[in-house]
């Protein structure tokens, strides 16, 4: 079977797996994308279930859990599956993190851009899927996620590891109005001269902040932007799709 994202483990945690898509591998000669996440396509079930279809085969797992992202700061537990065994129970909570403790149920991402980011108990037994665009940066949703994260499960922020998945890179992130769209809490990541943002330095400094161990930070610095044969990107492409981030408990 053809790899459909790139695979990331967890240095020492047990049973947890990572799978970050490259969607734009296979595009037709018609120009389509059938591995698109997006969910642009509401009244043709086929095509957008293919996509999840061929990532839970992936991961041989029949269930997943995906919420409507909508920039904000709220992490979900326990959720119910919305997609089962190739059947779509509809999407219809509105958060941009979830978590579970359940074998064989995958958290689902959706990006083009935005900074997925996945964590996990060094038990094995607790993981969690969040979406951090950069209005998540601003509202500081990766300290108040791995917070909610460990209070839940009652864990210790140091026993947590975290990875952020393909988005944009520093280069690209561009900020013409930054005085109105930050504050000045945030000017150490921000060049005057370019106009860009270091997203990528800011979540790392916000997940230390709250406990999370240097050692326990993992990134692959894969720019969404400047990889179009993998990753859709909405900054380059404005319509564009949605590419997915998948964490599990075998």
């Amino acid at each position: 079977m053809d790899l459909v994202g790139i695979p990331f483990i967890f240095p020492g945690v047990s049973g947890v797996r990572c799978l970050f898509q490259t969607p734009c591998l296979d595009k037709t000669k018609e120009g389509t994308y059938p591995n698109d996440l997006g969910n642009h396509f509401p009244a043709d079930i086929e095509k957008k279930t293919f996509g999840r279809r061929r990532i839970m085969k992936q991961a041989n797992i029949s269930q997943l859990i995906e919420v409507e992202q909508v920039h904000g700061d709220v992490l979900l537990f326990e959720s119910e599956p919305t997609f089962y065994k190739g059947n779509a129970s509809g999407v219809t909570q509105q958060a941009d993190g979830i978590s579970t403790t359940k074998k064989g149920v995958g958290l689902l991402i959706r990006t083009a851009d935005c900074q997925p980011i996945l964590l996990a108990h060094k038990s094995g037994h607790y993981i969690a899927a969040i979406h951090v665009g950069w209005r998540g940066n601003r509202i500081e949703f990766p300290q108040t996620a791995v917070k909610n994260f460990c209070s839940y499960y009652k864990v210790e922020p140091s026993e947590v590891l975290v990875v952020r998945g393909p988005s944009l890179s520093p280069a690209y992130a561009k900020f013409t109005s930054f005085k109105e769209e930050w504050d000045e809490d945030f000017d150490p990541w921000f060049s005057i001269e370019t106009e860009t943002m270091d997203l990528w330095e800011l979540t790392c400094f916000q997940l230390k902040s709250v406990g999370i161990l240097s050692k326990n930070i993992f990134s692959l610095d894969l720019c969404t932007y400047l990889l179009p044969e993998l990753f859709f990107s909405y900054r380059r492409d404005s319509k564009c799709g949605r590419q997915g981030s998948l964490i599990w408990i075998e």
